[in-house]
């Protein structure tokens, strides 16, 4: 199981349900953008009070669980670490503020001794929105770099877009390292 998570209204929900679709459309093996376009709209979402378990295909008969853990849940979020395989800390890029307020979560996450050793791959999500800063400032601003230091984890850092399908690919490399 892969533990989904990140600040509220930073995306996690349409992102776990852009990439189910996106993996269940077989457009992995597309090249193109306009390919990768071509599957459902965003899905309107309302905000996760709990958890969403979503089972994805990352390959022949490679099933995953992503269980993404609302935003509003931080307190009991560490309940889940134990039987997580690896992280997915998702970070609204278009938001200064919650990047900088994240940096602090993620770092509560890193310091369990039930998330030593596994893997977390840290999402800048929204990139398509006009205010979004740049990957240097959104690494500056989440001290990603000092976090990383200090981490007993390997973290991986993608940037997506929900709307316009990118970084998808991405992400679907780094959770086929960790189907087993």
């Amino acid at each position: 199981m892969i533990l989904v998570l990140g600040p509220s209204g930073c995306g996690k929900s349409t992102l776990v349900k852009v990439l189910s679709s996106f993996l269940s459309s077989n457009k992995l093996k597309s090249s193109s953008k306009n390919d990768l376009n071509e599957f459902e709209e965003l899905p309107s979402i309302v905000p996760t009070i709990g958890t969403n378990i979503t089972t994805v295909n990352i390959g022949k008969r490679n099933m995953l669980e992503l269980r993404e853990v609302g935003g509003s849940m931080v307190p009991i979020w560490k309940s889940y670490y134990k039987d997580a395989r690896g992280f997915i800390f998702i970070i609204d890029a278009s938001n200064s503020y919650q990047i900088s307020c994240a940096s602090i979560q993620l770092q509560k996450v890193l310091d369990s001794p039930d998330t030593e050793g596994k893997p977390v791959l840290v999402v800048f999500n929204k990139t398509d929105i006009p205010t979004k800063s740049n990957l240097n400032e959104m690494r500056y601003l989440s001290q990603l770099d000092e976090i990383s230091k200090k981490s007993s984890q390997v973290i991986s850092v993608v940037e997506t877009s929900c709307r316009e399908k990118n970084g998808f690919c991405d992400i679907v490399k780094w959770l086929q390292t960790k189907r087993h």
